[in-house]
């Protein structure tokens, strides 16, 4: 949640950037105009098409990533996994809750759950390999790489076992 929290505040920011850089640029204009400074002019035209055309683009971009962490809110403190319950929550199509949790799991800010059938959301129960269960030892017997099996490390190429020393 913290990852996309971030990237909400970043893209309110750019956004009310955009937002200002209209206006301000109107007045460079004006300035630049009346005073001749081509250099303020100038600026102010660009100030003026970055935010006319920017502003839509980051403010629609900032709402897309609010209606994302409407769904993770309810997949993550309120335990609601399916994508029917999601729908009716949020009065959504169910294509749609589909693609905002596929959006949510591609941005890795859903981590944890596998998406059955794009309809349930599950418990990934299969448990990441952390550094001590995938320690890898050099076989002595044919130089290849051995994995742990959590007691002793076994070459997969010529079947030699060598006992795990911690």
């Amino acid at each position: 949640m913290e990852k996309l929290n971030s990237k909400i505040k970043l893209l309110f920011f750019v956004a009310l950037i955009f937002s200002i850089m209209l206006p301000v640029g109107i007045l460079q204009i004006i300035f630049g105009a009346i005073n001749n400074i081509t250099p303020i002019l100038v600026l102010g035209i660009i100030f003026v098409v970055l935010g006319f055309y920017g502003t839509p683009l980051w403010w629609i971009n900032y709402a897309n990533k609010k209606r994302l962490k409407t769904v993770l809110n309810l997949i993550l403190n309120e335990h609601i996994y399916s994508v029917s319950e999601l729908s009716e929550q949020l009065s959504k199509n169910p294509k749609e809750i589909s693609a905002i949790i596929n959006q949510l799991i591609v941005g890795g800010y859903l981590t944890g759950y596998l998406f059955k059938n794009n309809e349930t959301l599950i418990y990934n129960t299969n448990q990441p390999q952390t550094k001590k269960n995938s320690l890898k030892s050099k076989c002595p017997n044919c130089g290849a790489m051995m994995e742990s099996n959590g007691v002793n490390f076994v070459c997969e190429f010529c079947g030699f076992v060598k006992e795990k020393s911690e």
